[in-house]
């Protein structure tokens, strides 16, 4: 559970935005102001009010993000939600 917890604590050190692409990209923003290309994996989630997105770093690390947001009151959630059934039917 401590190794466990320590490699999502370096992922979680990565990553400070995400970016979704229609075509199934993830870009993240790491501290340095930079953006890179991250790789979705595999148990990755969008609903309604919730979703948990599992990627891959540059340098190998795998981050597990909670988001929580409203397709109603928002509509980058909306957005969101529509990428996520384009990336999922297409994967």
């Amino acid at each position: 559970a401590v190794w466990e917890i320590a490699r999502l604590a370096r992922g979680y050190d990565d990553c400070i935005r995400l970016r979704f692409g229609i075509d199934g990209y993830l870009r993240y923003l790491d501290h340095d102001g930079r953006w890179r290309e991250g790789r979705l994996l595999r148990g990755s989630v969008v609903l309604s009010r919730l979703a948990w997105i599992r990627f891959e770093t540059v340098g190998g690390n795998c981050v597990s993000e909670l988001l929580r947001g409203d397709c109603r009151a928002s509509h980058d959630w909306r957005r969101l939600q529509v990428i996520w059934r384009h990336i999922g039917a297409t994967g």
